[in-house]
């Protein structure tokens, strides 16, 4: 009988009724079905990304069917995020959600591609010559190139193959190195974090033939001499997780809201957690309609920006009225303590900045291992110059010359072992103060860019020094910290060409840069003291997202190292919640298991630990019913029966509550939840055995042993488990042979 035949006879395919007659049983050929079922088959699932140059790396799952990708889904395997903190998940945006149709969109380019002329002009030449000859006949023939150069950017390209192609780029190398030198050469290798090998080959081929290889961030403009020379490394930034830790976020020449669809729930969370979130752009984009507060100073001024904010900051919360956290903080962790030698400028009564003072240039310390590489500070407490632990100079050599350990930035001499306290300043404490000239390029008025035209192309400044002899004879030091301050123009009482108030219309004050970038200057100095007073209160807790919108203007060195400069200026680099977050963080997702410093003081304090609970198991048992509302299926016999055991057996056996769940490992972060309600141990099963017991009319109870400790992560031994619970085993036994012998 035919599927049409089938489909007619409606009133036959019923063979029987549920449901009181309700629901009806049928008996019919259901294989059109089939068709939607194929629909969604696969053979099999894989993992992927959906591309190059995407620093979320989004997991999906990709579907394939007979060796096509079919379509895809987002993986939700991430790992989890502390308590009380958004998940990863979901993670994805509509580049993802559209892998297969890059895979086979009739757009990607998936041969090698010439224009035609180029070809005909090749393959000409080529059919008569060798490729050298053949490429500088092409080149050198004015007529030649000028027939495929004139159509540039009009499409005209056709397919050729890898060996065509290879042969010409080859050809054109070589006659290149020939003509004009390797150094003429420039090249462009895929970045690192899409494929180390093509990277690989790509800067290998270039470096052998002379070339230049240009690198990822070459593209980014200034960004790499700013960011290595100030931390020592590219961009390894915070997670976007930690943005959720932060009291204050500028969003700063990045929009996190369109470009960065994985992470923007984080920023968008936080704010709703009462973070404040200020928004730095011309523009009104995205993230602008999701920020607090929005200013928009003119496109490429972003640098005269940072650096007023630097002034506001640097002179209110670390002259005037220096907050105790950012002063240890800078003294600590950045290099304001550390001495500068001053040069004398030629045929002028002033002073510029030279190299960093080294150890080798003083007769103590010259014999130290790489002393060449170890900077000089001025040690407060003997009123000498040391040298600390932490400079390069202790990373290299460290078994060789006894410097093992000692990579760090204690205030200790690394040298002779004494604790020390750097000098940040020299003002109270100077042998003289010397004219310091500052050089300075905003002297030139271009449109719509007005300059300070009175100052000229150098700066007039004051700075403190200290006279200290060296092997090359005398030399004149100060400290980073004040070479800062007479940098910012900052009126410290010393003289110099100086801004009493950011009011004052002198380099570099909120006054100054508002005829640059149009922002208001009671908007800067608002903005700098709203983010140093969250920094301070929170200890740091204040970050900086910033992107490809500030990089891609001129001065960006400037932009990035002002920008750096306020977030230590404000000890927020190297804190939960704070510092640089580059274009803009989710590069990688690693587990965290930190706590914020107010959780780990309460686990520290409040929290059972397997010494703690023994510690404090009670020497008389006191049982308070009055708060329960259940069936207590073991009985206070039963319990204090266990208890009494328990002490002739020399176990410490507290008594309290339990918590069932199949769940314990902490998969949803509730662990620190249950402690703090007193919550003593996880198990899987206690639940269900008292349930039971209490529903059949008998008498239950659970004891357990503590293997882990899920909240500080401690756990016993593989021999300690089978060699510790031999205890827990006497007790219950014991309880259930008196049961049986009572009947």
């Amino acid at each position: 009988m035919s599927k049409f035949t089938e489909g007619s006879l409606f009133f036959k395919k019923r063979v029987g009724s549920y449901a009181d007659g309700w629901g009806e049983v049928t008996d019919e050929n259901r294989n059109w079905e089939d068709a939607y079922r194929d629909r969604w088959a696969h053979d099999k699932i894989v993992r992927s990304t959906h591309g190059v140059n995407c620093t979320g790396s989004c997991s999906w799952k990709i579907y394939v069917k007979d060796g096509i990708v079919t379509w895809e889904t987002q993986q939700t395997d991430y790992p989890p995020t502390p308590c009380g903190v958004p998940n990863h998940e979901p993670r994805g945006c509509p580049r993802g959600a559209g892998y297969s149709w890059y895979l086979y969109s009739a757009a990607r380019v998936k041969y090698p591609l010439i224009r035609a002329q180029l070809r005909d002009a090749w393959r000409k030449e080529r059919a008569h010559h060798e490729p050298l000859e053949a490429w500088k006949r092409i080149v050198e023939n004015p007529q030649t190139r000028e027939s495929y150069v004139k159509v540039r950017g009009l499409g005209d390209l056709v397919r050729t193959s890898w060996d065509e192609a290879t042969e010409i780029v080859a050809a054109a190398n070589l006659y290149t190195i020939e003509k004009y030198g390797p150094d003429r050469i420039a090249g462009f290798s895929p970045i690192p974090g899409y494929s180390m090998v093509s990277y690989g080959a790509g800067v290998r081929y270039l470096s052998l033939i002379g070339a230049t290889p240009l690198s990822f961030y070459d593209w980014y403009c200034d960004l790499p001499p700013s960011s290595p020379q100030t931390f020592g490394e590219q961009t390894d930034v915070p997670e976007s997780e930690a943005w959720y830790y932060s009291n204050y976020i500028l969003c700063w020449g990045t929009n996190i809201s369109m470009t960065r669809t994985p992470d923007a729930h984080f920023m968008i969370e936080a704010r709703y957690n009462g973070t404040k979130l200020v928004n730095i752009c011309p523009d009104y984009c995205e993230s602008t309609k999701d920020a607090d507060w929005w200013l928009h100073p003119k496109q490429g001024t972003d640098a005269a920006l940072a650096l007023a904010m630097n002034f506001v900051i640097f002179k209110e919360f670390h002259l005037d009225n220096p907050d105790p956290y950012f002063t240890d903080y800078v003294r600590k962790f950045t290099d304001l303590p550390m001495l500068v030698c001053l040069d004398k400028r030629a045929g002028k009564d002033a002073y510029v900045a030279g190299r960093t003072l080294r150890a080798s240039d003083l007769e103590a310390y010259a014999k130290a291992g790489n002393s060449q590489w170890k900077t000089v500070v001025w040690d407060e407490t003997s009123d000498a110059p040391a040298v600390p632990q932490g400079s390069i100079g202790y990373r290299w050599e460290q078994e060789a010359n006894g410097d093992e350990g000692k990579w760090n930035t204690l205030e200790i001499d690394g040298e002779t072992g004494k604790d020390i306290h750097p000098r940040l300043s020299f003002i109270d404490s100077s042998d003289e103060v010397v004219a310091l000239n500052v050089p300075y390029f905003g002297d030139e008025s271009i449109p719509l860019f007005p300059g300070n035209t009175d100052d000229g192309p150098v700066l007039e400044r004051a700075v403190p020094v200290k006279r200290i002899k060296t092997a090359e004879g005398e030399a004149l030091v100060t400290t980073v910290f004040d070479l800062f301050g007479a940098f910012l123009g900052i009126d410290r009482g010393i003289g110099g060409q100086v801004a009493k108030g950011e009011m004052d219309n002198v380099p570099f004050t909120p006054r100054w840069q508002q005829d640059i970038t149009g922002v208001r200057a009671e908007d800067v100095i608002r903005l700098s003291r709203e983010f140093a007073t969250a920094a301070s209160t929170t200890k740091g807790r204040a970050c900086v997202l910033m992107g490809a919108g500030l990089n891609q203007w001129y001065q960006t060195d400037n932009a990035y190292r002002g920008i750096m400069n306020i977030l230590m200026l404000c000890g927020t680099v190297g804190v939960p919640g704070g510092g640089w977050c580059h274009y803009v963080g989710q590069e990688k997702i690693r587990r965290l298991r930190f706590y914020m410093p107010e959780e780990r003081a309460e686990l520290e304090t409040e929290l059972y630990n397997v010494e703690r609970a023994a510690a404090a198991a009670p020497a008389i048992l006191i049982l308070d019913f009055s708060a329960v509302t259940f069936m207590d299926s073991s009985g206070i016999g039963l319990i204090l029966g266990r208890y009494k055991l328990a002490r002739e057996l020399g176990v410490k056996m507290p008594v309290g509550n339990l918590y069932s769940s199949d769940t314990f490992y902490d998969a949803a972060g509730r662990n620190m939840r249950f402690a703090k309600m007193g919550v003593m141990a996880v198990e899987m099963e206690a639940a269900g055995l008292y349930c039971t017991a209490a529903y059949l009319g008998k008498r239950a109870l659970a004891i357990c042993s503590i293997s882990d400790n899920l909240v500080l992560g401690t756990e016993l031994t593989p021999q300690e488990r089978q060699t510790t619970f031999t205890n827990m085993m006497k007790i219950g036994l014991e309880a259930a042979v008196k049961m049986a012998q009572r009947g």
